[in-house]
């Protein structure tokens, strides 16, 4: 297949063509000056916009889509753009670096884009922009060898793998039909599995046509095509009970059917129709039951990581924290001379003892303190990751450049399977009778999956289609990890953002993406599962939250910060929201206001908020913790300075403790009002009692079925 579509590349035409930095159109902001041969540099305080043209005026050939270059940066920024006429291209994971580094952006998704505006007569240019964080102070750039090339074979191979991925979906029902506007005659009403088998329970509610059980593995879509036949059903006063073999072989590796969904599909003579919903399954028998641990306070610390100041842990009485886990850093499929063999399902696959290890410290720390863990699964793009076979494998095929972070690929066994080992491989290490390693508490699914451009990215979906995946990714987790801890929960991660959605292509309305959620648990099962909500104040620049315009006391409010959490207390506890009568787990996951700077008054401003914020936690019992982001700042943040630390590489007081840093260690102690005194003034209230408010009773959202 590689070779021949290589061989329609035809010889004598420019396929590598040269561009060329036009000044003459150059932004006003843009400053360029050499630095070489065919190397420029410039300044970066804001979107920096290059005019690219091609330095001869001559047709493109078909397979020259991939604009590369060498660059320098030595500070983090957000993201290249490519803009051509009205389209853009963003591509993010942009590393620092201070030698030259190659770049490549891969336009082959858009020939058009490029057909139309690099080959016009009086048209032919592009604009490479360089966007900074908002927040940072103003970098330095060097590019050189600007150039648009044919892909590589290596580059050709990748995507011929994607497409294989992709061809093994069958084209799947309309969601938003499938779960709002069907009625099916049957049912599948319960899914309980064992140690060793699937029990299916369920009603037919017609007996004049054959209806068979059928099963639709997790790397599959619900459509017709994918459905296989398990049993006949023969009903007994209208209901079924089948029983199957937890492990197949069937799709060409052994499965395990605890990812499956099942449903019941009636034979026409042109087929099979699906006559039920699909289900998942709700009862998982588990290994182990552990001791409740009770948290002490609803304090915690976001991103823990080894730094020389873990006795934070006992001075601010911390009872949460969160750990980042790179999937991609850790599993491996071939063996090294430094890693773990482990089996799943018969096959096996490595783990980086290195890595491994510093995740059994902090999860040691943690434990000899009865601090609760959450951990955050993190998909690193192919690009990004140090093994990339591994990569390739687990990056969604239809990920767009645009993602600093990955949906899980599940749309093959090989690739489901890989996901699974990796899952099963923290689960079964960190969920030990003997605690030798410590314990993971709650597993948080990926970060921020409203804003599915930059941190969840599965390319151009509907949100249907989004919570579809992202549910698969939620139940693999849930069932893995409740195979060794029968007390597992899985948490979905959001934005500060609620009614209202980031301005970015594929982000979501987080109400509307709960609400989603919800109806596909009505449908197909319910879990446990609960929120990882992120709170920042609306402009993540400003301490002043409680100034927020945006975040009203409406259940349908456009944002949810610190000003407003009275609404995300009320949401979690509805009748609706309940998991067998019961709350689900709230944590604040990731937040803090942000100090502008480290005077006197920066760091009064951000203590100030940190007050008001722990006020209004203290008084929502639906919120289970606080997490503090970060513990200290960090330069990747781009200026943002939401630490309770300053910088470890501030010259004055490297990770000295902000005013922040007291305020957390007095919240919800005898000191509280005392340390908490001096907010009041800037805030502008003479008594605490001010800050507190009643919820408007409205609908929660404007149109729950808003598929956007």
């Amino acid at each position: 297949m590689l070779r021949s579509m290589l061989s329609c590349l035809k010889p004598g035409r420019f396929r590598e063509r040269r561009l060329v930095v036009m000044k003459k159109y150059a932004r006003t902001n843009v400053k360029t000056t050499r630095c070489g041969f065919r190397a420029f540099r410039f300044d970066v305080c804001q979107t920096a916009g290059l005019y690219l043209e091609l330095g001869r005026r001559r047709p493109l050939s078909e397979d020259t889509c991939v604009l590369s270059f060498d660059y320098i940066c030595p500070d983090y920024i957000v993201f290249f753009r490519v803009v051509a006429g009205n389209d853009s291209i963003y591509v993010r994971n942009v590393d620092p670096v201070t030698r030259w580094t190659p770049f490549s952006i891969d336009l082959s998704g858009s020939k058009t884009f490029l057909r139309d505006n690099m080959t016009r007569l009086y048209n032919n240019t592009i604009q490479l922009q360089v966007v900074p964080f908002p927040t940072a102070p103003g970098t330095v750039f060097k590019i050189r060898n600007l150039r648009l090339r044919p892909q590589t074979p290596e580059e050709l191979a990748k995507k011929a793998y994607k497409e294989t991925c992709l061809k093994s979906e069958a084209p799947s029902v309309d969601r938003y039909d499938y779960y709002f506007n069907q009625t099916f005659p049957c049912s599948v009403d319960s899914v309980e599995v064992s140690q060793m088998s699937v029990t299916v329970k369920g009603a037919v509610g017609r007996t004049d046509m054959e209806i068979c059980l059928c099963e639709i593995p997790m790397f599959s879509t619900i459509a017709c095509d994918n459905l296989r036949i398990v049993r006949k059903i023969e009903p007994q006063n209208g209901k079924f009970s089948v029983v199957a073999d937890r492990l197949t072989d069937a799709y060409g590796k052994t499965y395990d059917r605890i990812y499956s969904r099942w449903i019941l599909a009636c034979k026409y003579p042109s087929g099979y129709k699906i006559c039920s919903y699909g289900r998942y399954a709700e009862e998982v028998v588990s290994k182990y039951s552990f001791p409740e641990i009770r948290a002490r306070t609803k304090k915690g610390i976001g991103s823990f990581h080894e730094t020389p100041f873990e006795s934070d842990l006992d001075e601010l009485d911390i009872s949460y924290i969160t750990i980042n886990v790179y999937i991609n850093d850790y599993i491996r499929l071939k063996l090294s001379a430094d890693s773990i063999p482990f089996d799943y399902n018969g096959t096996t696959y490595y783990a980086e003892r290195k890595e491994v290890e510093t995740y059994d410290r902090l999860m040691l720390s943690a434990a000899k303190r009865n601090i609760k863990v959450a951990v955050i699964l993190l998909i690193r793009t192919e690009q990004q990751s140090p093994d990339k076979a591994v990569g390739l494998m687990l990056e969604y095929p239809e990920m767009n450049p645009a993602g600093a972070y990955s949906m899980p690929n599940m749309t093959t066994n090989d690739s489901l399977h890989l996901y699974g080992a990796a899952v099963d491989f923290l689960a079964s290490r960190y969920n030990r009778p003997d605690g030798r390693y410590g314990r993971i508490h709650y597993w948080i699914a990926h970060n921020e999956a409203d804003s599915g451009q930059a941190w969840t990215n599965a390319g151009d979906k509907t949100l249907p289609e989004f919570v579809d995946i992202y549910m698969k990714s939620m139940r693999l987790i849930y069932y893995t990890a409740r195979k060794y801890d029968k007390d597992a929960e899985v948490l979905i991660s959001l934005t500060h953002y609620w009614n209202s959605r980031h301005g970015e292509p594929n982000c979501f309305a987080p109400a509307r993406l709960m609400e989603l959620l919800l109806e596909y648990c009505r449908k197909e099962g319910d879990f446990r599962w609960g929120v990882a909500h992120h709170p920042y104040a609306e402009d993540l620049l400003e301490p002043k939250s409680w100034l927020d315009p945006n975040a009203d006391f409406h259940p349908d409010t456009k944002f949810i910060t610190f000003k407003n959490l009275e609404v995300l207390d009320a949401w979690i506890k509805r009748p609706e929201m309940l998991y067998k009568g019961k709350k689900r787990t709230l944590l604040l996951s990731e937040q803090n206001p942000n100090s502008v700077d480290y005077t006197e008054r920066g760091q009064d401003e951000q203590a100030a908020c940190l007050a008001y914020a722990m006020k209004k936690v203290a008084a929502c019992p639906g919120i289970d913790a606080y997490v503090a982001h970060s513990w200290h700042d960090e330069y990747f943040e781009g200026g943002l300075k939401t630490g309770l630390r300053k910088y470890p590489e501030d010259p004055d007081d490297p990770y000295g403790k902000k005013r922040s840093w007291f305020v957390f260690r007095d919240a919800g102690t005898d000191r509280e009002n005392e340390t908490f005194a001096f907010a009041k003034s800037i805030i502008e209230i003479d008594d605490w009692n001010e800050i507190f408010h009643s919820i408007t009773p409205r609908k929660y959202i404007s149109d729950k079925h808003d598929t956007k």
